[in-house]
């Protein structure tokens, strides 16, 4: 069976917090990366505090979390 989008994250090093304000928010403590998916406006966002490039590991688990809302 395919893994969930918050499987990869967990499986990425990323910790999921409660959807919080109509937000799923995933952080990553060793990187200092964060995540978040506005449900409501059907956006993301990527903050980190040194690199500001996606690189392709953060853009499949974005995609995979995308494709699980329905937005793709």
């Amino acid at each position: 069976m395919a893994l969930t989008a918050k499987e990869r994250f967990k499986e990425a090093g990323f910790e999921y917090e409660d959807c919080v304000k109509g937000k799923i928010i995933y952080f990553n403590e060793n990187t200092e990366v964060q995540i978040e998916f506005n449900l409501e406006e059907k956006t993301y966002e990527i903050f980190e505090l040194f690199n500001y490039s996606v690189d392709m590991e953060k853009h499949k688990l974005v995609n995979y979390q995308l494709q699980e809302l329905g937005w793709l």
